[in-house]
């Protein structure tokens, strides 16, 4: 049996971002959004690993601008 759910989002979000950043990968505020949409359940992993998947594609296949470098 497991022990009943007590943190808040805050206190789960901040445990995580602890975590990442002990592993050098400290999250942007974009992932903390992203964090923050599963935990309320408006989004599953699933699909925010989906979107994530589809903003890389589509920005590895954007022409370049001449001033990016």
């Amino acid at each position: 049996m497991t022990a009943p759910h007590t943190r808040t989002e805050d206190e789960i979000l901040s445990a995580a971002t602890a975590g990442h950043i002990m592993a050098g990968m400290p999250p942007t505020a974009g992932d903390a959004d992203a964090a923050r949409r599963v935990l309320r359940g408006h989004t599953s992993v699933a699909e925010e690993l989906t979107k994530l998947r589809d903003e890389r594609s589509t920005s590895r296949t954007a022409p370049r601008r001449s001033d990016d470098r």
